[in-house]
């Protein structure tokens, strides 16, 4: 599947004009491609985004049928609404026991001080013991796959479907992630204020809440609709006769508190009991509410039209492909450096479908449990 991949994204590349040549190896070859167009996009503008997303849904005709064909065609009026708004409610796609039952798991797991699990971020034993003075915790990404009912419901072929009708190209799984976001905290700037996401051509981000947020203040999410679409937002507020320059609502110091301005009240709300799940495009103007007064715990899914390597990481430890080549040949054969994590790694691949598009899909999910067997 990397292979496929890897001439999949040196089409786009040769067709944007990408110098991509060197690296060792497959996974060599595709982090330096997609690097390369992880910078495009971070010193680009719409057009370039534009351009991007165009030139993988072309290259896209190049997988294998099996791999590009969706199960069954999305519900007009699901893609319509998303397309439209931005972002669209998917109601409760776990039930109240499922989302206890993760929780029960991941409460048991120990945590890192951070929003995404990097393994240089410092440890700690629980929920309890994160600092005063974080907003957020997180797990190490196998004891978080290994949680009961995440795998299945990342592997829903409806929720595939319809990052695929959205992205127009077979989605690629670029995070699955999970967090506490701690109460009476002051607002995170990056998170809890209104900002984009500028890390793909085109992405769709699945947000499951884990535990209940029964009103906004307790950790809600506000989503500006329309505004992935920056033109059509600029004509809407000149139409309510709101003048302002459009590039202060994409990026810089201005877009958080102009944002905040203009579409405090605006701003579609998502609450919900465990389970409720929602999506959105991320490169419209959202933001997340520091919980009032206790921990929410959030699940976080990004497709996007390719793995964004200068943004995204879905390795499970600190050893790269090299050493891991070298210790499948320096240690004898049957030998298991961890079984612990050997088993887990194990468990997780038996729960993604064996068929070629969900391979092809968590590819790089794969890659890395399977160096772990």
């Amino acid at each position: 599947m990397l292979s496929l991949d890897l001439s999949r994204l040196e089409s786009v590349a040769a067709r944007l004009g990408l110098e991509t040549a060197g690296g060792f190896g497959t996974r060599d070859r595709l982090k330096r491609i997609n690097k390369a167009l992880g910078e495009r996009l971070a010193g680009g503008d719409a057009d370039t985004r534009s351009a991007l997303a165009q030139a993988v849904a072309d290259a896209d005709a190049s997988l294998p049928a099996a791999v590009r064909m969706a199960s069954k065609p999305v519900k007009s009026a699901e893609i319509d609404h998303l397309r439209q708004d931005g972002c669209l409610d998917l109601g409760r796609r776990l039930g109240t026991e499922q989302a206890a039952a993760t929780e029960k798991h991941l409460l048991s797991r120990p945590l890192r001080i951070a929003r995404r699990p990097h393994h240089w971020e410092p440890q700690v034993p629980s929920l309890g013991d994160l600092p005063r003075t974080v907003n957020f915790g997180c797990y190490d990404y196998l004891d978080l796959w290994s949680s009961p009912h995440l795998m299945e419901l990342a592997c829903q072929d409806d929720l595939l479907d319809l990052a695929q009708a959205y992205l127009g190209c077979t989605p690629t799984l670029c995070s699955l992630n999970a967090y506490w976001a701690q109460p009476e905290r002051p607002a995170d700037p990056e998170v809890q204020a209104f900002h984009r996401d500028l890390g793909d051509g085109r992405s769709l981000a699945v947000l499951s809440l884990l535990t209940p947020v029964e009103m906004p203040e307790e950790g809600g999410h506000f989503y500006v609709q329309t505004s992935h679409e920056p033109e059509r937002l600029e004509a809407s507020l000149r139409a309510e006769g709101v003048g302002i320059k459009l590039e202060y609502l994409m990026a810089g110091t201005f877009v958080g508190p102009m944002s905040m301005r203009l579409f405090s009240r605006s701003a579609r709300r998502f609450i919900g009991p465990a389970g409720t799940t929602l999506c959105v495009d991320p490169f419209g103007l959202h933001r997340s509410i520091a919980p009032r007064s206790r921990p929410k715990l959030l699940l976080e899914l990004r497709f996007g039209t390719f793995f964004n390597e200068r943004l995204y990481d879905l390795e499970l430890g600190r050893r790269n492909d090299v050493r891991r080549a070298l210790r499948k040949v320096l240690i004898p054969v049957g030998a298991v450096v961890d079984p612990i994590r050997s088993r887990q790694a194990r468990a997780v691949l038996r729960r993604i479908p064996a068929t070629p598009r969900h391979r092809y899909i968590f590819r790089y999910m794969i890659h890395e449990l399977s160096a772990e067997l």
